[in-house]
């Protein structure tokens, strides 16, 4: 499997603080002294944002994509290439500024799709997968 680049490590833990930030502010503010307990929260989430940088990755095995992502659990998608039913990436201008991108592809699965998603990934590595996903176009021998 193919990680993310290291770059990405410290977009994985600001995020993780952008959420953190106004809670331990609520739990300091309203139940002090005991609020300030709330900053033991900040290893957890260096952790857990560590956790998701450390199992995010994607990989191109012959007609399979494998792209694999944590929440809180891991979840690894292995999809088929006749089976998808589009790849897309988007980044956001922070994600431009250290050449990043997040990458997602669905597929039908019963009644509803089932989406993959990696953030983060390197932008070449993107176009790369878009490239491999995208029909080839038959080479005329005359």
């Amino acid at each position: 499997m193919t990680p993310i680049p290291k770059r990405a490590l410290s977009r994985y833990v600001f995020r993780k603080f952008l959420y953190l930030i106004p809670i331990i502010g609520a739990l300091v503010w309203f139940f002090r002294p005991w609020g300030y307990l709330s900053f033991l929260l900040v290893p957890l989430a260096i952790f857990w944002a560590y956790m998701q940088y450390r199992d995010a990755g994607w990989s191109i095995e012959g007609n399979l994509l494998l792209l694999s992502s944590r929440f809180f659990s891991k979840q690894t998608l292995i999809m088929q290439r006749s089976r998808i039913q589009s790849i897309t990436y988007k980044k956001s201008w922070f994600q431009n500024r250290k050449e990043l991108a997040t990458i997602t592809a669905s597929i039908k699965s019963g009644i509803t799709s089932r989406v993959g998603m990696v953030a983060d990934v390197e932008e070449k590595d993107c176009l790369i997968i878009k490239s491999w996903y995208s029909p080839k176009k038959a080479v005329d021998s005359q």
